[in-house]
């Protein structure tokens, strides 16, 4: 999802990683650590689109560390068909 909000391949990037093999390992010794949102994109984007929020929320709801917070398939797809 952060790809097709961001129009962008490389969510990471901003956090400085060289590769995909970065991000794993970088998981693997921090598991909480995320992609960083573009505030300001997101902001700018807000301004044409009031449903960008619902999304941001939604992917990083699905970025949780805990199984148990995140959001349930139906409902991202709930979520997907409001905004569209």
């Amino acid at each position: 999802m952060y790809e097709v909000l961001f129009w962008t391949v490389e969510p990471y990037k901003r956090n400085q990683l060289s590769s995909l093999y970065g991000v794993e390992m970088k998981v693997a010794q921090n598991p909480t650590f995320r992609p960083v949102l573009p505030e300001d994109l997101i902001a700018a984007m807000y301004k044409q689109n009031k449903s960008i929020i619902q999304l941001v929320k939604t992917m990083t709801e699905c970025w949780s560390h805990s199984t148990i917070a995140r959001p349930q398939f139906r409902d991202i797809v709930e979520v997907l068909e409001d905004c569209l």
